[in-house]
């Protein structure tokens, strides 16, 4: 299978939200940039990658060999979760108005993975999962444990 030949070997990947399609190119971390820099602290080979920009097979071939996926709520994290053979952790930015069980959470349980979660807010008024977040940096470091 040519998917084995060509797998990347990143340990650390972080999935931001952003879509070529402007439907869907929303719930963003508005201060992406400062929760970068964040977990770049302890994971300095922290790879970036934006699912809605590359190929399918092209994400499956990232994450892979992932151990730490990073990521706002979203079924990127979830679906790409599972292709990883050997993960880690699965570390959530969740919005604070949601409640109950994330399927993040489900799928760290089926991949007998750690799970951690940290924060975010609305940036405006709205449904929590459908608007831009951005993410309570003091939480994340709590969480990230720097």
């Amino acid at each position: 299978m040519k998917l084995k030949k060509n797998l990347l070997n990143y340990k650390n990947i972080y999935l931001g939200r952003n879509d070529v399609d402007k439907f869907r190119n929303r719930r963003k971390i508005i201060n992406e940039k400062s929760v970068l820099k964040v977990i770049k602290k302890k994971y300095s080979d922290l790879k970036v990658i934006r699912p809605g920009f590359i190929p399918v097979i092209e994400t499956i071939k990232y994450i892979y060999n992932c151990e730490r996926l990073f990521s706002p709520l979203g079924t990127q994290l979830v679906l790409n979760s599972l292709f990883a053979k050997n993960l880690k952790l699965i570390f959530e930015m969740v919005p604070e108005k949601y409640y109950g069980f994330t399927t993040a959470q489900l799928v760290s349980k089926f991949k007998n993975s750690m799970y951690k979660k940290s924060i975010t807010h609305n940036v405006k008024p709205g449904w929590p999962l459908y608007t831009n977040q951005k993410a309570n940096i003091r939480d994340l470091k709590k969480k990230i444990k720097l």
